[in-house]
């Protein structure tokens, strides 16, 4: 009889010996797929020629097929109550960590080492990283997979990684807050900060100090976050342009203008219609305005009619209503 006309149970049966196990209590798999007892050999072989490259061909004891099956199932029982021939068990892992890369650390001794299973981890979940061994850290390549899939993944990378240009620049367009974790030639670097900055405005407080003065640079990060005008050099936050940007983007930021700014009637009003919370934005120095330069037209509805004040029109000033 040609092999490839036997079934699965017929196989298990001339394997008994080298299996060391009833045959019944052994169950076949290619990759993730169970084959039962009545499936042709040939079947098993087309199975296995359509299969990823990693996938192979395994014999389980029933205990461990039955928790292989869970894991299949739900892959985040795939946890440290997980019996030891599971979490030792490759497929099983390459299973767990493509639906949650954090399985990293409860697996068995020897697959910790795989590269290939970190890569997969790392790319579910940029935050494994902290799980993979020191030599992974290091890996500028498993660093750039982490950081694609969760910029702030940069904190758990070795020295050297933290100073290699693609890998920061990776890290700071998935998440500007990255450049937190550089090391400072990084954070000294004019394209990098610009990315993180266009992400998260308020990066720029962890770039170094020469680029505080850098109008583009402050420029970009107003228009993403207002607020980082608070971070911007003193004579950035005395340009009108740079301040409206940042006013115009949240009107909050004008309490960290130039004091000159903020006397400017214009600016008030921007702010007041861009504010977070319009009533603590200064009415006083609106009033003020007004009854120093009597020749021009009082604070009336149509100022105020973008402002998004709700119900708190009793918190301003009589005069200003």
């Amino acid at each position: 009889m040609a092999l490839s006309s036997w079934t699965v149970y017929e196989i298990k049966k001339e394997l008994a010996d080298a299996l060391r196990s009833n045959p019944d209590n052994q169950h076949l798999y290619v990759g993730f797929e169970k084959f039962f007892n009545e499936v042709r050999v040939s079947d098993v072989v087309l199975a296995l020629a359509k299969c990823p490259e990693d996938a192979h061909m395994n014999f389980r004891g029933a205990d461990h097929a039955k928790s292989f099956d869970d894991i299949c199932r739900n892959p985040r029982a795939f946890n440290g109550k997980a019996p030891e021939c599971v979490r030792s068990d490759r497929d099983a892992a390459r299973r767990a960590l493509t639906e949650n890369g954090l399985a990293l650390q409860f697996l068995g001794p020897k697959l910790q080492t795989d590269r290939d299973l970190v890569m997969i981890a790392v790319s579910s979940d940029g935050q494994a990283l902290k799980h993979a061994k020191v030599q992974f850290r290091k890996d500028p390549e498993v660093v750039t997979a982490a950081v694609k899939n969760n910029g702030l993944a940069l904190c758990h990378a070795g020295k050297a990684c933290k100073a290699i240009r693609d890998v920061v620049f990776a890290a700071v367009r998935e998440n500007g807050w990255a450049l937190h974790w550089a090391e400072e030639s990084m954070r000294g670097d004019r394209e990098v900060v610009l990315e993180a900055v266009r992400r998260r405005g308020r990066s720029l407080a962890y770039a170094i100090d020469r680029l505080h003065s850098d109008r583009e640079i402050v420029s970009e990060a107003v228009k993403q976050d207002g607020m980082a005008l608070e971070m911007a050099s003193t004579a950035l936050r005395a340009d009108e342009d740079i301040v409206l940007l940042a006013v115009r983007q949240n009107g909050d930021a004008l309490k960290f203008a130039d004091p000159d700014l903020t006397n400017n009637k214009h600016m008030l009003m921007v702010a007041l219609r861009k504010s977070q919370a319009p009533w603590s934005v200064s009415w006083d120095k609106l009033v003020d305005w007004d009854l120093a330069h009597p020749d021009k037209f009082f604070i009336d509805h149509d100022d105020l009619k973008d402002v998004r004040l709700g119900t708190t029109w009793d918190c301003i000033p009589g005069n200003a209503r």
